[in-house]
């Protein structure tokens, strides 16, 4: 069963207006994508590592000197919000996990996702708690698209079966319904045919003037 049979849509029409990825289509640039990229691949290489000391070391003298390189460019808190300055947060969240192959209308997100090293609970499957980040992701992204912005209200997770780590899976979220400022959504994830976890929420738009 592929995504697109889950949703009875196999040709949606693509709706632009919130990051749907963290390549270079979306970054702002190319050097700010494979920067992005390598923290990730740092994280999966720190996760459980059997480095000696002196090696340890001297990769934390590198990454010092790495954070204070960027330190004259972090964010401030004070740039004015906007869509682009969201685009250009949400796609550097290196934490996220890697939404791909996303067809997105204003109903539906459908995508792929593989949970790398980095997200590793134990015996294999995917940590439970990257799985309501995840959720988290994907329903946002939903919620917002061609709507004024919305945060999350209520989240709620149910895990079904094991999660697994560097497999390919599929996700669709849909919009069940919207009553006013309120955008109830509902997401499943999928390893084949067979549901690993799922999530409803409630996102509320904000009102004028709110951040």
């Amino acid at each position: 069963m592929t995504v697109s049979d889950r949703t009875g849509s196999a040709d949606p029409t693509v709706v632009t207006g919130f990051p749907v990825s963290t390549d270079s289509s979306v970054v702002s640039s190319p050097e700010l994508a494979r920067l992005v990229g390598a923290t990730r691949d740092l994280q999966d290489r720190v996760l459980g590592t059997l480095a000696p000391p002196d090696t340890l070391m001297e990769v934390v003298e590198l990454l010092q000197q790495a954070s204070a390189r960027l330190d004259p460019f972090r964010m401030t808190g004070s740039e004015p919000p906007s869509w682009s300055d969201l685009e250009r947060t949400a796609a550097t969240r290196s934490l996220a996990p890697e939404l791909t192959s996303v067809v997105l209308t204003e109903s539906t997100l459908r995508g792929e996702v593989t949970f790398a090293t980095r997200y590793l609970g134990g015996n294999g499957a995917v940590h439970g708690g990257a799985l309501p980040l995840f959720f988290d992701e994907v329903l946002g992204r939903l919620a917002n698209v061609g709507r004024a912005m919305a945060r999350t209200a209520s989240l709620t997770v149910d895990f079904r079966r094991v999660t697994p780590v560097a497999r390919p899976l599929s996700v669709v979220a849909t919009v069940d319904r919207v009553d006013g400022r309120k955008r109830y959504l509902h997401a499943a994830l999928y390893d084949g045919d067979a549901v690993t976890a799922e999530a409803s929420a409630l996102f509320v738009e904000l009102r004028p003037g709110q951040a």
